[in-house]
């Protein structure tokens, strides 16, 4: 006769082993959600927007006809969404920066509403063109 042979009772876990795990996955879990939380938590401050203020002298464009090149506008801008190119041209004559003209006695204000590049010829430096990057 074969006797059928009954299964080993199963051993019970200790408490402390389960105990241990579960601490160490809620600190776990615990810690990837403080560290999310405080990564976006955090508001950074605005920066106020910047004027860039040219000024176009009385006698530039003499200058220009001469063959001289006035270095007065840079090759390139760096500006942030918000920021405002002010252009105050005191000459007796029309002269442009990048896709922007400003007439002879006049001043030109434009402010920047997006992201983007301007790119353009320009009249007031030695390269004769400008790129105004201007980013978020």
């Amino acid at each position: 006769m074969t006797s059928d042979p009954s299964p080993e009772p199963r051993r019970a876990r200790p408490t402390w082993i389960t105990l241990v795990v579960f601490l160490v996955a809620a600190l776990t879990l615990g810690g990837a959600i403080v560290a999310v939380w405080s990564m976006g938590g955090e508001e950074v401050p605005e920066r106020e927007a910047r004027t860039h203020r040219f000024l176009i002298p009385a006698g530039t464009g003499s200058l220009i006809a001469d063959g001289k090149r006035p270095d007065l506008i840079p090759k390139l801008m760096n500006a942030k969404v918000g920021d405002t190119l002010l252009l105050i041209n005191e000459d007796d004559r029309v002269h442009v920066v990048g896709p922007f003209s400003v007439r002879a006695g006049e001043t030109f204000e434009f402010t920047f509403p997006n992201a983007g590049v301007y790119v353009g010829a320009c009249s007031l430096n030695a390269v004769q063109a400008t790129t105004v990057l201007v980013s978020e």
